[in-house]
């Protein structure tokens, strides 16, 4: 048996074979390229909006740095009010000069230097003690709900938990200030005792005077004779806080 092509099957052939032909053309060529621009393309358009951004936060820079500088301001001021960091002996040596600058002496002095930094309560009619307790209301309900909610969906109580007061509030806000405790009994006159306790009132340096207590101790006292009497001297007991902040 014979097999002749016609004009039809050739044509066909023909047809097919340039159909392959751009099939595998727009394939292997085409397709790359058009992937490529758009590819491109998206990068351009990320370029663009990164230029944008930068040129906003060029434009922002001489008014962030502004703000920051009065921020700065702002903090050296806050700090002034506070003691530089002292050591120990540092601390020791301040007290007994302003006890001596008194014209009173000092009995005992008693420093405990902190190991971290001061956690210091507000004053309980305070605003911000007023706020503070409205977020513990607030947390507590909001824990409280949560609870309601588990016990009906059947959730277990990793969930409730993850809602607690103490997840809900805010953390703690690193201060560098640190609470010197001190205790310590001072002798001298009693009008000079008095003066002592008003200027540790009223200081303007994070200083708080937490207690005090009135007492008496035998005393002498020498003539140039050589003779002498024996009187009671007033004494005071005070509990302070000295407030140091880092540099």
């Amino acid at each position: 048996m014979q097999l002749q092509m016609t004009e039809r099957d050739k044509k066909l052939i023909v047809f097919l074979a340039i159909f392959v032909i751009l099939v595998a053309g727009g394939y292997w060529g085409v397709y790359p390229a058009v992937k490529g621009i758009i590819a491109v393309n998206e990068q351009i358009a990320d370029a663009r909006a990164l230029r944008e951004l930068n040129e906003v936060k060029i434009a922002q820079a001489p008014l962030i740095e502004a703000e920051n500088q009065n921020m700065k301001e702002d903090l050296s001021d806050l700090r002034g009010d506070f003691f530089p960091m002292m050591t120990s002996a540092q601390v020791d040596r301040y007290l007994t000069g302003l006890i001596l600058d008194y014209g009173l002496y000092a009995y005992d002095l008693d420093i405990a230097m902190p190991t971290a930094e001061a956690q210091v309560e507000p004053y309980q009619y305070s605003k911000k003690a007023a706020e503070a307790a409205a977020q513990q209301e607030t947390a507590a309900a909001a824990s409280s709900e949560t609870g309601m909610e588990s016990e009906n969906t059947g959730a277990d109580d990793t969930q409730s938990a993850e809602l607690s007061p103490e997840t809900i509030l805010p953390e703690d806000i690193s201060t560098g200030i640190y609470a010197v405790a001190v205790n310590m009994r001072v002798g001298g006159e009693k009008a000079d005792i008095q003066r002592l306790i008003d200027d540790l009132s009223q200081t303007d340096e994070k200083l708080h005077l937490l207690s005090f207590q009135w007492g008496a101790e035998d005393g002498m006292s020498f003539e140039d004779d050589g003779s002498y009497e024996v009187a009671k001297e007033h004494t005071l007991t005070m509990s302070i806080n000295l407030y140091m902040c880092e540099e």
